[in-house]
């Protein structure tokens, strides 16, 4: 089944700091048609932790951008894996990505840093691996077009 959740070593910086907990809902890239053709098609992400998986680069959204729309969709966190179909023969299965999720350049913590705004997500948000994700897909969604 699932391995536990805590003991897995996230590599996310500049995220909420908080523990949210939902239904887990495949959100595929993160990109604002997936949400509003997922959510047409019945899929609802108030309340729920998205799981997104993140390309490679070239047409896909940033970590950040899929993190801000997942809020913008009422998610209660994300989750973020790398693409299979993109990261397959670069990395191993049980390696998870390193993401920065603010949207704004600078550190947040700085006194110079403009306040405000949402340079930093309201939601929580983890990286998981390629093989956890596919576990994760298979044992605890109906996702349609996920990884396999």
């Amino acid at each position: 089944m699932c391995t536990n959740l805590y003991s897995i070593p996230y590599k996310v910086t500049y995220t909420a700091s908080a523990i949210s907990k939902g239904p887990l809902v495949y959100a595929h890239r993160g990109q604002l048609e997936d949400f509003s053709d997922l959510t047409k098609g019945g899929a609802n992400f108030t309340g729920a932790v998205a799981l997104i998986r993140i390309g490679a680069g070239g047409g896909h959204p940033t970590a950040a951008a899929a993190v801000r729309t997942a809020a913008h969709f009422g998610a209660a966190a994300a989750v973020l894996f790398p693409d299979p179909l993109e990261y397959a023969d670069v990395i191993q299965g049980d390696t998870a990505l390193s993401r920065i999720v603010k949207s704004r350049p600078g550190d947040p913590s700085s006194p110079y840093f403009a306040p405000g705004g949402d340079a930093v997500p309201d939601i929580p948000v983890v990286s998981v691996s390629m093989d956890l994700a596919i576990k994760l897909v298979a044992n605890y969604t109906s996702a349609k077009g996920a990884p396999e």
